[in-house]
């Protein structure tokens, strides 16, 4: 045997060596895959112990365990705790609209090479889908979606004789016509139309105006924002004339009493599936709801924001190709069904399921499967620095409906601080 066969022979043994040593477990040993998932109603987490006990049980080489928390919002900054210790995940739950920051931090992995080997892939809303994608690459799975819709309080628009609005100048005219405000006090009886006022509603509201414009804050991989332009101008100030046709004294919000109390004529941005929540005090309070897409400039213009529960696979797990399978039998249609029927106010991502009796039987469900149909649009920009700045931008927009600065100086300042921010985040990434 020569030395240079035998050199060969030890060189191609250590290269197998160290492939097959990088993750390879004891023989016979199961597959480690750990979920977190968050921000569940309770009766999920008895299905989610199911849902886990049966995976593990149809999956022997794989031992998923699926550990619940109560808050996405906390897991958030100990997933990179956990990373940089070294025991994070496999797979992680987040809302889609802040999908971007873990795409940007490198916390998540694409999932295209998975989603189109999916033979059912086209059963999945193509908006929700896009909705978590960045780069050209999808980086979540959706499965749980929920409309945010308006909602309107029938009564109060029959007993003025009004109809549902079909356009912009429609529903500042219904606000102005249904507000009431005593003569004596100055306080408002019932809000014609009432919104959230907090500085990230007001921001993701201006985005949507602006899209039913056919414009946007910024687009999904720019850099730089177009938010002083004419049709910011425009939405915003929209959102000023209404702000004072339906809520004249500025007070805001989104007060469950106050709508079961018929004071609000119109609820802007209502959570939709929130309405499955209020069954019996809505029955109680014998007043006629119903949800519907936001009204655009223009008959035809409507549109309605989504937001979707997904779960995205953590890039550093050891086992990726175990991990798309937990989250492929997560999104299984029967698995799929019995989480939502365990959640009971959200909806499937999947086109197929809308037809389905027993989810479609649950309360307000068809009210919502109704209202989200394309177009649909995202709960704020997909631009994946958007938790970075929406709230800053959101200030001069807030002030601007407060009238402590003018439409034009406040699009000026939050276009100019988003481009300073997203600036700083670029370098900030580059560095590391």
């Amino acid at each position: 045997m020569s030395k240079l066969y035998r050199l060969t022979t030890q060189v191609v043994c250590l290269a197998l060596l160290l492939v097959l040593g990088a993750a390879v477990l004891p023989v016979n040993a199961k597959i480690p895959i750990v979920m977190w998932l968050s921000s569940q109603p309770v009766g999920v987490n008895d299905w989610a112990k199911q849902f886990q006990d049966e995976f593990n049980a149809q999956n022997p080489d794989i031992d998923l365990t699926v550990e619940v928390y109560p808050s996405v919002s906390t897991q958030r900054e100990k997933l990179l705790i956990a990373i940089a210790g070294g025991v994070a995940p496999d797979i992680f739950y987040e809302s889609s609209n802040t999908m971007g920051q873990w795409m940007l931090n490198q916390v998540a992995t694409p999932l295209d090479k998975y989603l189109d080997a999916m033979p059912d892939k086209r059963d999945l809303m193509p908006d929700v889908l896009r909705g978590v994608q960045y780069q050209g690459k999808i980086w979540a799975l959706p499965f749980s979606v929920w409309p945010v819709n308006d909602l309107y309080n029938l009564d109060l628009f029959s007993q003025q004789g009004i109809a549902l609005p079909r356009d912009w100048n429609e529903m500042i005219t219904a606000a102005r016509r249904l507000t009431k405000v005593d003569p004596n006090s100055g306080a408002v009886i019932v809000n014609g139309y009432r919104r959230a006022t907090s500085d990230l509603a007001n921001f993701i509201d201006l985005q949507l105006a602006m899209e039913q414009l056919g414009a946007t804050v910024i687009d999904v991989d720019a850099t730089k924002s177009s938010i002083n332009s004419m049709e910011g101008r425009q939405a915003l100030n929209y959102m000023y004339e209404l702000g004072l046709a339906g809520m004249p004294n500025g007070r805001g919000g989104s007060d469950t009493t106050a709508i079961l109390n018929g004071t609000v004529a119109v609820q802007h941005m209502f959570l939709t599936y929130t309405m499955a929540n209020m069954v019996s005090e809505i029955q109680a309070s014998g007043r006629n709801f119903r949800v519907a897409r936001y009204v655009g400039p223009e008959a035809g213009k409507d549109l309605v924001h989504h937001n979707a529960g997904t779960l995205f696979m953590v890039s550093n797990t050891k086992y990726p190709d175990a991990a798309w399978r937990v989250m492929q039998a997560w999104i299984e249609r029967d698995n799929l069904k019995n989480y939502l029927m365990a959640h009971g106010s959200t909806l499937s991502v999947r086109i197929s399921q809308a037809t389905d009796n027993d989810l479609r039987s649950r309360p307000y469900a068809e009210e919502m499967m109704f209202s989200l149909v394309p177009p649909i649009t995202s709960y704020g920009p997909t631009n994946p620095f958007f938790t970075a700045f929406r709230l800053p931008a959101g200030a001069f927009i807030t002030q601007a409906l407060k009238g402590q600065i003018s439409i034009e100086s406040a699009l000026e300042q939050a276009q100019s601080l988003i481009d300073t921010i997203i600036a700083e985040e670029v370098a900030n990434l580059q560095s590391k």
